[in-house]
């Protein structure tokens, strides 16, 4: 489920949600979503986990973490035990073949790799905010807070947990009240 902006005024607020898929074999596309309000804060305190650690990121820089705390996540029926953290705010399952985080801008890109997306925009850590992983033994959370869109200063704060029971919660606290990157 993703939502495409174009360059128009965009009606749908997605600050202060948490939107949750809860896996559910007997639906299409294998998962329920709902939504409710964040009210201010992400539900995982960043720095909170049994492992914690930030990690530094570049312009379309990614990092690769291994599971530790928790066994392993389950999406769409395969289980990983590893999965990279793109600049750009995704996680995909599989390496990229070209082994960059760049941006997935085509929607054909975002079915070529098993991906949750919190936002999915061209951002460069480098320029300021943190990136912080968080686990314990049945949540994994990468927290965006503060980092801002390339070459632009308006920051988005956003949270991505994955439960072991299958669950993702996505969490918007912030994006500009301009809407999303226009300048891709």
């Amino acid at each position: 489920v993703y939502e495409y902006f174009e360059i128009v005024p965009d009606y749908i607020d997605i600050r202060d949600q948490i939107i949750t898929f809860t896996p559910d074999s007997s639906v299409r596309d294998g998962y329920v979503v709902s939504a409710s309000t964040a009210s201010g804060v992400f539900p995982m305190t960043p720095g909170t986990g049994a492992v914690t650690r930030t990690i530094a990121l570049g312009d379309d820089d990614n990092a690769l973490h291994t599971l530790s705390e928790m066994s392993s996540f389950r999406f769409y029926g395969t289980d990983y035990t590893t999965l990279w953290v793109s600049a750009n705010g995704y996680i995909t399952f599989e390496t990229f073949s070209t082994g960059t985080g760049s941006l997935v801008d085509e929607i054909d890109e975002f079915f070529e790799y098993p991906m949750i997306c919190g936002l999915c925009e061209e951002m460069d850590p480098s320029d300021g905010g943190t990136i912080t992983l968080d686990e314990t033994t049945d949540t994994f959370s990468i927290t965006f807070d503060g980092v801002p869109f390339d070459y632009e200063t308006p920051t988005n704060r956003f949270q991505i947990i994955l439960h072991s029971d299958g669950r993702i919660q996505i969490v918007i606290l912030e994006v500009p009240k301009e809407g999303l990157d226009t300048s891709d």
